[in-house]
C-alpha cells in the first residue's frame, strides 16, 4: 500500500507541503528566510577563519536545503529560485565575496556542485539505494 505524502515535518518544521492543486509551496524557502539569520552570520564574519565558516554552512545550514531537494526534482525554476540566491548568499559568506561575483568562481573555489548539480547528485543516490535494496530483497 503506498501513501500519499501530503506534508512533512522535520524537527516541527513544514519541510515541504503539497497543495490541493499539487503544486508544490515553497515552504523550505520562505523557513531559510526567516529561520537561518544569515544576517547574524553576516555581522559575526570577521570572528571565523575561512575553515570555520565553510564548515559552518556545510555542515549546519547545507543539509538542511539538502534534505528533500529529491522532492524539488520536478519544481519550476520559478520556486526554486531564491534557493539559488539564498545558495549563492551562503557562499559569498564563506569566501567573504561582493555581491556581483559570479556563482561559478564561488563555486568552484569552494568544490561544491551548484544546486541542481546536488539535486541531481542526490537523485540519482536514491534511484541507486532503491536498486540495491531491490536486489536484496530477491
Amino acid at each position: 500500500m503506498v501513501h500519499h505524502l501530503t506534508k512533512l515535518n522535520y524537527l516541527n518544521i513544514v519541510v515541504y507541503e503539497l497543495t490541493p492543486s499539487l503544486v508544490l509551496s515553497p515552504t523550505l524557502i520562505i523557513l531559510l528566510k526567516k529561520q537561518m539569520a544569515l544576517g547574524s552570520l553576516y555581522r559575526s564574519i570577521n570572528c571565523f577563519t575561512f575553515e570555520i565558516r565553510k564548515r559552518l554552512i556545510s555542515q549546519l545550514i547545507l543539509p538542511i536545503i539538502d534534505y528533500v531537494d529529491t522532492v524539488y526534482q520536478n519544481t519550476t525554476e520559478t520556486n526554486l529560485n531564491p534557493l539559488n540566491v539564498l545558495f549563492n548568499s551562503l557562499c559569498r559568506f564563506v569566501l567573504r565575496c561582493p555581491y556581483l561575483t559570479h556563482h561559478c568562481h564561488m563555486y568552484d573555489q569552494l568544490h561544491w556542485f551548484s544546486l541542481k548539480d546536488r539535486r541531481k547528485f542526490h537523485w540519482l543516490q536514491f534511484i541507486l539505494n532503491v536498486f540495491i535494496l531491490t536486489i536484496l530483497c530477491i
